[in-house]
């Protein structure tokens, strides 16, 4: 059996979402997998400490005392048996007597229930691994440490800010490059200006907030090259740990990751994590989208996202492969794409595939730092593909989607109000 699928009948089993037919793969699974089982007892033993954080399951208070029963014996050492009050320590009898020749004929059922209590010890932790894991090693606590410090969101308008120490500066520039020293102490702004960090740690964080209508660069201290467009926020710490180099992103980047087979750089946004080790990749997830996406340009990448239930929970893209997450269905897919037209943005051309007039207006609305709103029903115009070059004026592009689409525009108050 692939391993991925495992771990799903493992997630199932403590989402008490596993069918009756899962339930009993999982069992005969167990049954007959005795590596299996001791490298997760392995396992568990090596990461005992984790036991007492992970999730507790639902509903069924026989299965939340085994739960806690396994937990507890996993953080003593103890080997377990379940054979009184469900375990106990077990251990070998000196000779063979009546109650052992006994105990030799015990019921098909008491066997497969004890190898199926030994796979619950491994299941522990592969739900650790898979849920806790990823929410405290790839999001919580990162994600909750970055999401204090994303300040305000991108405003229509407004200067890129940069925030280090606590305090804000605005550059008044389209498109500034922000280059951190190898030590991280020293900031250049577009070669002009030089910030001088207080603090350089890793628990020290910066933020670059990107308005609409301005876009940024940021050359991280590791040699890391990051491309932002707008209406994005990246935090970073002001220095990386020792062993992991992890961002927070709000919007949409485009990184090439400078290599470092011992340290993997990690992208966390809303619904998914992509670790790399070096490699070139854009990341899209914007709040006020539905989905958060992967284009993979060279190298490889693995994402995760921890709010899928599924064997997918996991996947791995190669080269021109896009990676999509459906935040409302919780749906993953995936497809072959030119991965330089997703990234073309960083020169103002945008290539758009099937895409609604709702999200066409969103890009355009980011990229030109203008408010656009729809009046009217849009739900049944055909969506667009194409690629428009948004150095153009704001009404030359409208002009030459509203000739695909039927529809109209006008300024008002500020704003473009399209109507259909």
């Amino acid at each position: 059996m692939p391993e991925q699928h495992f771990s799903y009948l493992i997630q199932q089993f403590f989402l008490d979402k596993i069918s009756e037919k899962e339930l009993s793969e999982l069992d005969q699974l167990l049954k007959t997998d005795e590596t299996s089982r001791e490298e997760f007892a392995a396992y568990a033993r090596l990461h005992h400490k984790l036991s007492g954080m992970a999730y507790s399951p639902k509903g069924n208070k026989k299965k939340e005392a085994l739960f806690q029963s396994v937990l507890q014996k996993i953080n003593s050492g103890e080997s377990l048996d379940p054979d009184k009050d469900n375990f106990r320590t077990a251990k070998a009898p000196h000779r063979e007597t009546e109650e052992v020749k006994t105990g030799r004929y015990r019921s098909a059922r008491s066997i497969a229930r004890r190898r199926f209590i030994y796979g619950l010890a491994a299941s522990v932790v592969v739900l650790i691994g898979i849920t806790f894991f990823y929410r405290t090693f790839q999001t919580p606590p990162s994600i909750e440490k970055y999401s204090k410090f994303k300040l305000q969101s991108p405003s229509h308008e407004g200067d890129v800010r940069l925030i280090v120490d606590g305090e804000e500066i605005d550059i008044n520039e389209a498109n500034p490059v922000i280059s951190y020293s190898e030590s991280g102490e020293r900031i250049d702004i577009n070669e002009k200006q030089a910030v001088h960090q207080k603090t350089v740690d890793k628990d020290n964080y910066n933020t670059v907030v990107v308005p609409y209508g301005k876009r940024s660069s940021v050359l991280l201290a590791d040699g890391t090259k990051v491309w932002l467009n707008s209406g994005s926020v990246l935090t970073y710490p002001s220095r990386f740990s020792k062993k992991r180099r992890e961002v927070y992103l709000e919007g949409q980047a485009v990184f090439d990751v400078s290599h470092d087979a011992k340290k993997p750089f990690y992208v966390l946004s809303a619904g998914q994590v992509v670790k790399v080790l070096g490699t070139i990749f854009d990341v899209r997830s914007y709040p006020d989208e539905d989905f958060s996406r992967t284009v993979l340009k060279s190298g490889s990448v693995e994402i995760t996202y921890p709010e899928v239930s599924t064997e997918h929970s996991t996947v791995r893209i190669t080269p021109n492969t896009l990676a999509m997450f459906d935040k409302t269905s919780g749906d993953v897919a995936r497809m072959d794409v030119d991965a330089d037209s997703y990234m073309s943005w960083r020169e103002g051309v945008f290539v758009f595939e099937n895409e609604k007039v709702e999200e066409i207006a969103k890009t355009i609305s980011r990229y030109y730092g203008v408010e656009i709103e729809l009046d009217g029903e849009f739900e049944n115009i055909t969506t667009y593909s194409g690629k428009l070059d948004m150095k153009a004026s704001l009404e030359d592009v409208l002009d030459i989607i509203k000739g695909s689409l039927y529809f109209d525009y006008r300024r008002e108050s500020g704003k473009i109000i399209l109507t259909n």
